[in-house]
């Protein structure tokens, strides 16, 4: 099990050059910790320049279980080395794994990023109670792996995606992913589990949305990974959360840890209802069946809550609310009473990102894939493809460095 430590330390002269912190030589011809990384962010996905997530997968070949310094050593443009650290137990029996969390640099500045293990001294005055000792093993992140600072993430728990994979779709102009009749492309890492989450805030700061579908429930959640996902939205995560026909654990205060910040709402579950009234929130088409019965879960207000802990953001043919919002710190926490994940929906491909999710959102430009665009129009298809790249900030660091300041 891991310790609940994890800090940010100055860099040491001898950490880059294999030294430990007491200056002795710490070369190793033979790993004592076999290291992996096991994934870069959730689904294996996170983006450089941002902070993200490492979990880091480590054997201990010591008979009997001890203490094991985790580091991660980053990069910092001023020339110094912040080092991450975390102290886990190593277990000779079996594999374990463990989250580091760090500033990810642009693979133009540091092509590789060094994840060791150390030997665990104990050092009270040390600001994990431990300091490294010998070196035990050493792996290295290939930061070519990361996605383009230039993408956003959203990701989806569970399946199906929900006709989320929609907004992935891109063309390459001048080296950079974009949407074909837009600008910034997003990355949709779909089929999440709960062990795909990490166990601080730090690892979901790249994603700008979480869709939660069907599948995982939140009770698995544990109190670290729910307390990221909580930590997350406060500082401007967006949760969307899709409950489920049956079964769902989400408005039972008991099984969900993420309970308080779901909004101060009434759930009223109505049956065989049929889909074709919510046609226009579910497809752009005329023509498409939609689901003679289905399941829909609408939601009205407390009659305590305020404006922010309960705001109608679609409602049915009736008038009643099927997405309820809340506010929460930065962020906002998101419910969705349709049955999106169903099979009736999920085999035309709907909903239709458009339709339904630009509205939940907040987004409105346009999906069609680059094929369709040249299938309609030949010579706007041309004129995508030679469109320029602009970086509208990319003198803004080197006026820092001279200046001191970002006011200049």
């Amino acid at each position: 099990m891991c310790l609940l430590v994890l800090a940010f330390l100055a860099a040491l002269p001898g950490s880059a050059s294999g030294q430990d912190e007491s200056g002795s030589p710490a070369k190793i011809t033979v790993d004592e910790v076999e290291l992996k990384i096991a994934k870069l962010g959730p689904g294996d996905r996170t983006r450089a320049g941002d902070w993200g997530g490492v979990l880091v997968e480590f054997r201990d070949s010591a008979l009997k279980q001890r203490e094991i310094l985790l580091r991660l050593e980053g990069y910092d443009r001023d020339g110094d080395k912040p080092l991450y650290d975390r102290v886990v137990v190593g277990d000779p029996e079996r594999a374990r794994s463990a989250w580091l969390y760090a500033e990810l640099p642009y693979a133009e500045d540091m092509p590789r990023l060094s994840v060791a293990a150390f030997e665990a001294v104990e050092s009270p005055g040390a600001p994990l109670g431990f300091r490294a000792g010998r070196l035990l093993g050493r792996t290295w992140i290939d930061t070519s792996r990361l996605v383009a600072s230039e993408s956003g993430l959203m990701g989806v728990i569970g399946q199906p995606a929900m006709g989320l994979r929609r907004y992935g779709v891109s063309i390459e102009v001048g080296g950079v992913k974009c949407l074909p009749l837009g600008h910034g492309h997003t990355e949709v890492v779909s089929g999440l589990t709960i062990d795909d989450l990490p166990d601080r805030w730090q690892g979901l700061e790249p994603y700008e949305v979480l869709v939660w579908g069907r599948g995982p429930l939140p009770s698995s959640l544990g109190p670290d990974r729910a307390g990221a996902v909580a930590e997350w939205v406060r500082r401007g995560g967006h949760l969307v959360v899709v409950l489920p026909p049956v079964g769902q654990e989400w408005t039972v205060p008991d099984r969900n840890p993420l309970g308080a910040l779901l909004p101060r709402m009434r759930v009223d579950r109505v049956e065989n209802t049929p889909l074709e009234p919510y046609r226009a929130l579910l497809t752009l088409s005329k023509d498409i069946m939609l689901p003679e019965r289905s399941v829909v879960q609408v939601f009205t207000p407390l009659p305590d809550a305020g404006a922010a802990e309960a705001m109608p953001v679609l409602a049915g043919p009736d008038g009643r609310c099927v997405v309820m919002r809340r506010l929460v710190g930065e962020g906002m926490v998101s419910v969705v009473g349709l049955d999106l994940a169903s099979g009736g929906l999920a085999s035309f491909g709907l909903p239709d990102a458009e339709a339904f999710w630009h509205r939940v959102l907040g987004r409105r430009h346009p999906l069609k894939t680059f094929e369709e665009v040249r299938a309609r129009d030949q010579d706007l298809a041309t004129a995508l493809q030679q469109r320029a790249v602009t970086d509208y900030d990319q003198d803004i660091g080197g006026q820092i460095d001279r200046a001191g300041d970002a006011t200049t």
